[in-house]
């Protein structure tokens, strides 16, 4: 009796787990869904209206032989790089993924910039995407600005430190942003560039993003970008 019952507490323990994953599957996208959460299947991004936009006002933009060129997401974007470095070239994109940048790299690379520099990851680890995928990504732009810019020289950013407060993604995913720099670390040696470890500037001592360099736990205040203008001052050249 002891059997049949332990074997019947079993059967619906398995029931109700593969319900609670069909449930999970269904509400976050199906099959698809879990293929990506046990690393099946590779994520994919689709892209937003604004972003193709952006897409487009890029490859129409004057640029020239030597021009820094800077990449990534939306920390990318609203940066004034411009106000403190000459003949730069802004390519970031809010809500930019890895495997978004990866599908635009070429534009990044074109015309042959003296330096580019790449940030882009957080919204990756926002949306849960596996560490393997996001290194994966940046091998791939690297090849492909190896062999389409070969005498740029390339700057890998760590991705910045997030703040566990941080109100734009549904879960904390601070405690990973460590790791995927560390990958990146990595890789940025095994090319030969250039990794900038964002953190001292920006993290306090808890790896935490310094709560008066944001305030959503994510994107950066003006303080915070002031101190981000003086970790890369020294990559970028002089201040004007």
């Amino acid at each position: 009796m002891r059997i049949k019952r332990l074997l019947l507490a079993s059967v619906l323990l398995n029931l109700v787990t593969v319900g609670m994953l069909s449930a999970l599957a269904y509400w976050n996208g199906g099959i698809r869904y879990l293929g990506q959460r046990f690393g099946i299947v590779k994520a994919t991004v689709p892209r937003q209206p604004f972003q193709v936009d952006w897409e487009s006002r890029y490859r129409n933009c004057p640029r020239k032989p030597g021009d820094i060129v800077f990449a990534g997401d939306s920390i990318t974007w609203g940066a004034p790089y411009g106000n403190f470095f000459g003949n730069i070239r802004n390519r970031g994109i809010g809500g930019e993924t890895s495997i978004g940048l990866l599908g635009r790299i070429d534009e990044v690379a074109r015309d042959e910039p003296g330096k580019i520099f790449l940030m882009i990851g957080s919204n990756d680890l926002a949306r849960d995407h596996w560490t393997s995928d996001i290194v994966d990504n940046y091998r791939q732009m690297l090849v492909k600005i190896k062999a389409k810019a070969p005498r740029a020289m390339v700057y890998i950013q760590g991705i910045p430190p997030r703040n566990s407060a941080d109100r734009t993604s549904a879960r904390d995913v601070s405690g990973r942003v460590p790791e995927v720099n560390a990958r990146l670390k990595s890789l940025a040696a095994e090319f030969g560039y250039t990794y900038i470890d964002l953190f001292p500037y920006l993290a306090d001592e808890r790896g935490q993003l310094r709560s008066e360099y944001s305030e959503d736990g994510l994107h950066l205040t003006w303080p915070g970008y002031l101190k981000l203008m003086e970790a890369l001052a020294p990559y970028v050249g002089e201040v004007n």
